[in-house]
């Protein structure tokens, strides 16, 4: 599809948004708190139109002296969109509907180095990529998702990128462990989520291992999260998690297995392979969550454990090890607050009118227990330092500060390090 056509698509459909908006406004009420919300005299029919923009700088510092990881990818440095959406919700019919394209996603060179072998170098063709696409239905108190939507698994990846505490995920969602073969942040399927008491979540989803932008495959997966706040009180969160998934790519080709790779070093950074399926075979997920707010300070902590299916190694099957631990505190006094449905955590909203500052701290750690060459990964540990300024809850400035230490099973090290700033706004 060329540039031109992807541009006149995309103004047809937004004039078409706006005529019908044009239309119903003088028999609806119409909210700008938000975001734009336009609502039908009888409550039965709702559109909402919202955003975000993610504009990152990445500074990549590589371990010149590495023979793998960054020292065989240099140049990683480079200003980029991480996020550019637009997102389109509403309800119609007694049903809920969910839709949100990706700009920044479009560009296959924008997140990570890619080297050019052709002369002259092939530029990347622009396009849309979908992020949530889903049909919901409030059904027996929770909600049923039919579409394309995140998995019940691990605090971070149901955590909204405008309300994580680091820049990037953590080793232990889909920007690592659930990552290799398919990034399986967003996968297309069914999913059903429900609250059966107020301090407890309970979700589960069965999907196919694809998403929009992959290739169809017969793969298939299912996940389980269930979570409990032991305690919900002013200014004090204590929320406990667990997750269960397994995965089966059921076949070679280029998505015909998953496993763990880890963006060490920020997103455009060098990527380690922590253990993957060899022929087709099934990927096993238990993990573990704690985290909670205590006035000012926050803390959440997550492990994996990962278990991956081989064919004609000396092994049935891998194991990984990844965890995180980050703590953040609020210089001002403000306290994070929790998203029961979602069952995790959301941005402050600044006290002052100068607004507000977080200053945080990321240990992430993984093993690979069955490297099965020499120059197999077998470690990596990530230390992130990082400042926060709200402005308000929607815009933010972000900073971190990354050092990182890969280690193979033959020995080598690479110790790359970063320094990335964002500047975000979501309405």
């Amino acid at each position: 599809m060329s540039r031109a056509s992807v541009s006149s698509g995309w103004v047809w459909c937004l004039a078409l948004q706006l005529c019908l908006l044009g239309c119903v406004a003088g028999a609806a009420e119409v909210s700008t708190e938000g975001g734009l919300t336009v609502r039908s005299d009888d409550g039965l029919f709702e559109f909402k139109v919202g955003g975000r923009i993610h504009f990152d700088l990445d500074l990549v510092r590589d371990d010149k002296g590495a023979s793998f990881g960054s020292g065989l990818t240099p140049k990683n440095s480079s200003p980029l969109f991480r996020r550019a959406r637009i997102t389109f919700s509403g309800k119609a019919f007694g049903w809920e509907y969910m839709f949100v394209p990706d700009f920044a996603q479009s560009f296959s060179g924008n997140l990570r180095l890619q080297t050019c072998t052709e002369t002259p170098c092939t530029i990347p063709t622009p396009g849309v990529v979908f992020q949530e696409l889903y049909i919901a239905k409030p059904l027996l108190g929770g909600r049923l998702y039919i579409g394309q939507f995140t998995p019940f698994r691990s605090i971070e990846d149901n955590t909204s990128s405008n309300e994580l505490t680091m820049m990037e995920r953590a080793f232990t969602s889909a920007l690592g462990v659930y990552r290799a073969g398919v990034l399986r942040l967003f996968v297309m399927g069914v999913g059903y989520q429900t609250n059966p008491t107020p301090n407890t979540m309970l979700g589960v989803a069965l999907f196919g291992l694809r998403r929009d932008d992959s290739l169809a495959n017969e793969g298939f997966g299912g996940a389980l999260r269930a979570t409990w706040r032991p305690i919900y009180a002013e200014r004090r969160i204590l929320h406990l998690g667990t997750s269960v998934s397994a995965e089966n790519p059921d076949g070679p080709g280029p998505t015909g297995n998953v496993g763990a790779s880890l963006s060490y070093v920020g997103i455009r950074g060098p990527q380690a392979a922590m253990g993957s399926t060899t022929g087709g075979h099934s990927a096993r997920y238990a993990a573990a969550e704690l985290a909670g707010t205590w006035g000012a300070f926050y803390l959440q902590s997550e492990g994996v454990l990962a278990s991956f299916g081989q064919s004609g190694q000396s092994v049935d099957r891998t194991s990984t090890w990844l965890h995180h631990a980050t703590l953040s505190w609020n210089v001002f006094g403000e306290s994070k607050p929790y998203d029961s449905r979602r069952a995790s955590f959301k941005n402050i909203t600044p006290r002052n009118a100068f607004g507000a500052l977080e200053l945080t701290f990321r240990h992430e750690f993984a093993q690979n227990f069955d490297p099965l060459t020499p120059t197999s990964v077998e470690t990596v540990l990530a230390h992130t330092v990082g400042a926060n300024y709200y402005f308000t809850p929607n815009v933010r400035m972000m900073a971190n500060c990354i050092f990182a230490r890969t280690r193979r099973l033959d020995g080598a090290l690479d110790r790359p390090s970063a320094a990335t700033f964002r500047f975000q706004m979501n309405w």
